[in-house]
């Protein structure tokens, strides 16, 4: 039976980064000898707490992005022939396209590290990157949501050009408001569908993912 964690945060607050740092060092862990991580929580290099490493070393961990299974689905019922085209479906089809990508993720073996957006602005309004629904079906061990500052955020998005999230296109303060309501939407499929929250803040890569690593354990 796989656990399932999901890992959100808008375009930009540095997912991908900080996902593949986490794998990297539960890696790590998993390549030391007892000795050595012995030695390394004496010197005070240990960042994850001793009752924890053994629960990570047995970790199977799959890493997914929702929005990659989303449009994979999407391609084979042609209702898509790009990632923009997502965005222009009806909300129902939408729905029901997500329904489908849960259903694939909850059939994943071991622990499933989900990457994906809470919410998505299309020409039409915002939609759930996963509604309510989805979320009692799905049910994740834990919701991390990474966070960065706004200002660092916004330079990242500036430099990988990355407007899809924001057709009105990037402003500092239209992408502080955007953070503020994923934070709330977060927030709001949490409490509904009875799913703990963790917020990691991703000032420093290697603290947001031992965070993350903490998270899994």
């Amino acid at each position: 039976m796989s656990k399932i964690y999901l890992l959100a945060g808008i375009s930009g607050v540095g997912k991908s980064s900080v996902a593949t740092r986490a794998l990297e060092i539960i890696d790590d862990l998993k390549a030391k000898s007892d000795l050595q991580r012995s030695l390394d929580a004496v010197l005070g290099k240990g960042n994850v707490e001793p009752e924890q490493v053994e629960n990570i070393r047995r970790l199977k961990i799959q890493r997914v992005n929702f929005g990659e299974v989303l449009f994979e689905i999407a391609k084979k019922k042609n209702a898509a022939s790009s990632k923009e085209d997502l965005r222009k479906l009806p909300a129902s089809k939408i729905i029901e396209l997500q329904k489908l990508a849960v259903s694939k993720i909850k059939k994943m073996s071991g622990t499933v590290l989900v990457d994906m957006h809470l919410t998505v602005i299309t020409p039409q309004g915002i939609v759930a990157g996963l509604p309510v629904s989805c979320a009692k079906s799905l049910a994740p061990e834990i919701i991390i949501l990474l966070e960065a500052p706004p200002q660092e955020v916004f330079k990242r998005r500036v430099k990988d050009k990355k407007e899809g999230d924001h057709p009105a296109g990037i402003t500092l303060d239209a992408l502080t408001e955007y953070m503020a309501l994923d934070r709330s939407a977060a927030v709001c499929i949490a409490t509904v569908a009875g799913i703990r929250i963790r917020v990691v803040q991703n000032t420093n890569v290697d603290e947001a993912a031992n965070e993350v690593v903490r998270s899994l354990s």
